[in-house]
């Protein structure tokens, strides 16, 4: 207790352990430290001081600094130090531990994707868990549903759009079907926990001595196969949320799937940034390691000690592997909810132009076809067939840079437009009736068309007004965009948009942690003025004086903050406001 205290830590071989009688090269080590054994280390020194960095030194000099006697073991005491699960079932719970927090997280990140790609509420909706009520899947439905309150971006929320105007009509598996993809994994973690908690409460000492009856009992509770199959099920967990985080990304990232965002979420125009391209990948290097760690250890057990130990566990083996996927699965967490934020400000930037440019587009309607349309009912008709077809437009045209987007998007609106003029088409001739003789036909389409125009004819001079309205559309178009882009990544804010945990995970990340959203090119570091660095301000430009970094440093940001824990005491905060709103996370059809 007091090495531990003062942080002097016995140095551990990292492999040797197969977990059958227990793990007895790890645990040998900690025992040598206790006698004081010159030949095992500890590590000393201040964690975070650069001065007196870590290092190992002898375990007879680390007794000493503390004024501590070595230990002379007594009869049968090394054997219990060294005889048992200890290392196998910490190492495990440490690991557990995390990927607790990383299912949790991943949960909070489903809901920012929910939104990013404008997705529905109804996919988490109570009654398709209650009819397969399975209790992974209703816990996982019931968290997301709750932590999408209060968004504009997602539909079937209380207050938000109620139907979707863009394409599907449900999402794509990777969003609709979570509550079923990661429910079971949810299961199985719990079975997991169980067993682990479980495994740290008993003894795994041999032989044991029932003290009371005064018996001894030689058995295998040493065996650390409960260590093993918790952490074989956390494993594939952890690959099973890394392959949910990875399809959602790409779906993200990829404009023909993400709901009119642009190609890699480049906020500039895409033949000139590739803003999140290496983040893709990298998500695919992560997704393809955390994928080969998912397979079992248990079923390379080979025999050992003459084949005294021909059944042993590799609980230690298996642990050791399951932080390497924690690791991989809080890169890809990082990775993803950096491309979150940048999605939910291209959102709401997108928002912030439609707003100006609706109003921008009717005037420009009724100033060049007012004189053609009759009506003020009319009028509104033809704004709404203009809208409509832009809207529409915009959510296919992203990958198009911004001056050739809103041409092609205006060209197209006359179709529109000359659509609604289109006149009546002629009703067909009725066939011809019988008056009762051979001879006796009556055509009676003379009677049918009476009063029908049968012309063609537009109005003489729509032709001269849709060449105005394009060029005047387009130019519209571009100028409004131009500028609302100019003000948005100037102060860029998507947190009035966004439901409650969207909008806390994004002021953790945007004002807490300081990362800022990628504006294209523009953010790539270059060398800066020596007086920028220097903190001067003279002859030095604001662009100058802007913090850059790699989009890797960026998310490294994010990761250190994961690991360090800041983000699960945010994930935690969702996650309980989200239990205190049952109510506010109601759809419409409820």
């Amino acid at each position: 207790m007091k090495l531990l205290k003062h942080d002097l830590i016995p140095l551990v071989p990292l492999r040797g352990s197969i977990s059958a009688s227990g793990d007895l090269s790890p645990l040998s080590y900690l025992a040598g430290a206790l006698e004081g054994n010159p030949d095992v280390y500890v590590w000393t020194g201040d964690r975070n001081k650069s001065g007196n960095p870590r290092r190992p030194i002898p375990a007879s000099e680390a007794l000493k600094m503390l004024k501590l006697k070595p230990i002379t073991f007594g009869p049968k005491e090394v054997l219990a130090l060294v005889n048992g699960t200890a290392v196998s079932a910490s190492v495990a719970s440490l690991a557990l531990h995390e990927l607790h927090n990383l299912v949790s997280l991943s949960q909070v990140l489903t809901a920012m994707g929910v939104e990013a790609i404008l997705g529905t509420a109804e996919s988490f909706s109570p009654f398709i868990s209650s009819v397969r009520p399975h209790p992974g899947q209703k816990e996982v439905a019931r968290t997301i549903l709750s932590l999408l309150s209060g968004s504009q971006l997602a539909s079937g929320v209380a207050g938000s759009p109620t139907a979707a105007a863009h394409g599907l009509f449900q999402d794509r598996y990777s969003i609709r079907t979570v509550p079923q993809w990661l429910g079971p994994f949810v299961e199985d973690l719990l079975l997991a926990h169980d067993q682990l908690v479980t495994e740290c409460n008993s003894t795994t000492d041999n032989p044991l001595i029932n003290a009371a009856a005064r018996e001894v009992y030689h058995g295998g509770n040493f065996q650390a196969v409960s260590a093993t199959t918790a952490m074989e099920k956390s494993r594939l967990a952890a690959q099973a949320v890394g392959r949910m985080l990875f399809a959602q990304c790409t779906e993200l990232l990829n404009p023909a799937t993400n709901r009119g965002l642009s190609p890699s979420l480049c906020a500039d125009e895409p033949s000139l940034s590739f803003t999140l391209k290496g983040v893709d990948i990298n998500m695919a290097a992560y997704m393809s390691e955390l994928s080969f760690l998912a397979n079992p250890v248990h079923s390379h057990v080979q025999n050992a000690e003459m084949g005294n130990q021909a059944l042993n566990s590799l609980a230690l083996v298996s642990a050791r592997y399951t932080h390497t996927a924690v690791d991989l699965l809080s890169l890809m967490s990082a990775s993803y909810l950096y491309t979150l934020c940048q999605a939910l400000d291209l959102r709401a930037m997108h928002i912030y132009f439609t707003r100006e440019l609706q109003p921008a587009l009717e005037r420009l309607v009724e100033d060049v076809f007012g004189v053609m349309v009759g009506g003020k009912v009319r009028m509104a008709l033809l704004k709404e067939a203009v809208w409509t077809y832009v809207t529409h437009e915009m959510m296919k045209t992203s990958t198009l840079d911004s001056a050739q987007r809103f041409e092609k998007i205006m060209s197209g609106a006359q179709t529109a437009v000359l659509s609604f003029f289109q006149p009546p088409t002629p009703a067909p001739a009725p066939m011809p009736q019988c008056n009762g003789s051979m001879n006796g036909f009556v055509n009676g389409s003379n009677h049918a068309n009476a009063g029908v125009k049968s012309s063609t004819e537009y109005p003489a001079d729509l032709s001269f007004a849709l060449h105005t309205f394009r060029d005047r559309a387009a130019s519209t178009s571009l100028a409004l965009f131009s500028q609302t882009r100019e003000r948005y990544l100037a102060d860029p804010d998507a947190m009035p948009f966004l439901g409650a945990a969207s909008r806390r995970m994004y002021a953790f990340v945007r004002k807490e942690l300081q990362v800022p959203m990628n504006r294209g090119l523009v953010d790539h570091p270059t060398p800066v003025p020596s007086a920028a660095v220097n903190g001067s301000s003279n002859g030095v430009s604001k662009e100058d004086r802007r913090v850059k970094k790699t989009t890797g440093n960026w998310i490294s940001v994010v990761y250190d903050a994961l690991r360090q824990g800041q983000v699960t005491e945010v994930v935690v905060e969702c996650l309980r406001k989200g239990r205190e709103r049952p109510a506010a996370a109601k759809t419409h059809a409820e």
